[in-house]
C-alpha cells in the first residue's frame, strides 16, 4: 500500500461509521444490480430468504448509521472525494516541501529533479477545451463582456493556466494582449505546431479583448487552497457543486466546465440539470471534458466506484439530456478518440 493510500485509509478509519456505511452501500448496490432486472415474485423464487433477511438488516443498519452521523449515501460519497483530493494535494504539497528544503550544492553536476513534463496529447486537448470556453460565439450578446466561468472540480486550478493562453486577463480587468502573450510559457510543450497554436490564439484573443473572471468549486478544502494561492485573480470555493450558489454579483455562468471531474458525481443528469439552471440563457454553454476518454473512466469505475461512479455520456445520451433541458448539443463527443471533449449550449 503507497504513503498516500495509507493517509487515506487512515481518514476514513477516523470518520465514525463511515467504513461500515461504505461496506454497507457497496453491498446493497450490488444486490441491487442483481435483482434490478426480477420481478418481486422472481426475486422470492430465486432468491433465498435468508439472504432477503440479510439484506433487509443491512438496509436496517444503513439507515441506522444515516441517522446516527448523517452517512447517506451521498454523504459518504461527498466524504470519500473529499478525503481522498485533500490526502492528494497535502502529499503534493510535501513533496514540494521536501525539494524546496533539499540542501543546496554548487557542484554543477548536482541531480535535479526532473520538470513535470506534459504529454502533446494532453497539452492539444486542454487548449481545444479552453479554446471552445474562451471563444466568440456568433451573436451579439458576448461582444465586449467579462466572461463568468464556472470550473467544477477545479482541483489545482489548472484549467487557469490553459485560459490564459486565449484570454488578456483571467480576472474582471482589461489588460490587454501584454498580459496574455507573458503567459504563453505558463504551458509547455515540445511541439512546434502546438506552439505555433498558442501564438495564433493569443493573436486572436487579444484582437477580441476577451476578458473572463473564473470561478471553481471542489470538495476539497486543500486543493481549493492551492487554487488560490496559484491564481489570486480567480475565486475558489469548497463546497458540493450541487449546493453552489453563485455570488450575487455574478448571477449566472457564460460557461460551466467538467474537466476531468463529472464522472465524480453520484448522477450525471442531475448534475447537468441543476449546470443548466446556473447558465447565462443567451450565452450559457456547458464543457465536458476528459483528457482519459471513455475507455479511460471505464477503467476507473472499476477499479472504485466509490470516486467514479458514473461514466462520461454518450452523443445519443447527451442528445436525450438537451433536449429535456432545452439545450442544444454544439460539440458531440468522439467515441474513437482517446480524449472525450463535448459541448452543450443554449438554445
Amino acid at each position: 500500500m503507497s504513503s498516500l493510500e495509507s493517509i487515506i485509509q487512515n481518514r476514513i478509519d477516523a470518520e465514525p461509521g463511515l467504513r461500515e456505511s461504505m461496506s454497507l452501500y457497496d453491498e446493497l448496490r450490488q444486490f441491487d444490480i442483481v435483482v434490478s432486472s426480477m420481478s418481486s415474485v422472481e426475486q422470492s423464487i430465486r432468491i433465498p430468504p435468508q439472504q432477503l433477511q440479510a439484506i433487509q438488516r443491512k438496509r436496517e443498519r444503513a439507515k441506522e448509521l444515516q441517522l446516527q452521523y448523517g452517512l447517506s449515501h451521498l454523504a459518504v460519497h461527498n466524504k470519500l472525494q473529499e478525503i481522498t483530493w485533500d490526502a492528494a494535494a497535502a502529499s503534493r504539497h510535501h513533496r514540494h516541501q521536501e525539494a524546496q528544503s533539499a540542501p543546496k550544492t554548487n557542484s554543477n553536476k548536482a541531480k535535479k529533479t526532473p520538470p513535470l513534463r506534459v504529454s502533446d496529447a494532453m497539452t492539444a486537448h486542454m487548449l481545444s477545451l479552453a479554446e471552445w470556453a474562451v471563444g466568440m460565439d456568433t451573436n451579439s450578446h458576448e461582444s465586449d463582456k467579462t466572461r463568468f466561468i464556472l470550473d467544477v472540480g477545479c482541483g489545482t486550478g489548472l484549467l487557469c493556466n490553459y485560459l490564459k493562453q486565449f484570454t488578456s486577463s483571467t480576472s474582471n480587468s482589461n489588460s490587454g494582449s501584454s498580459n496574455t502573450n507573458n503567459n504563453k510559457k505558463k504551458v509547455s510543450t515540445s511541439s512546434s505546431a502546438l506552439h505555433a497554436s498558442i501564438d495564433r490564439a493569443a493573436d486572436d484573443s487579444s484582437s477580441q479583448s476577451v476578458s473572463v473572471k473564473v470561478f471553481g468549486v471542489d470538495f476539497s478544502g486543500e486543493m481549493v487552497k492551492i487554487a488560490q494561492e496559484s491564481h489570486p485573480d480567480a475565486t475558489f470555493v469548497q463546497t458540493d457543486f450541487l449546493q453552489y450558489i453563485p455570488p450575487p454579483e455574478v448571477g449566472s455562468f457564460d460557461r460551466i466546465i467538467f474537466n476531468e471531474s463529472l464522472h465524480n458525481f453520484l448522477n450525471v443528469e442531475d448534475t447537468l440539470r441543476y449546470a443548466a439552471t446556473l447558465l447565462n440563457t443567451k450565452t450559457g454553454r456547458i464543457l465536458l471534458s476528459n483528457p482519459k476518454g471513455f475507455a479511460g473512466i471505464v477503467t476507473q469505475r472499476a477499479v472504485n466506484q466509490w470516486l467514479s461512479p458514473s461514466l462520461l455520456p454518450n452523443s445519443q445520451e447527451l442528445e436525450l439530456l438537451a433536449d429535456q433541458l432545452n439545450l442544444q448539443l454544439l460539440r458531440a463527443p468522439d467515441t474513437t478518440s482517446p480524449h472525450y471533449l463535448a459541448v452543450l449550449a443554449t438554445r
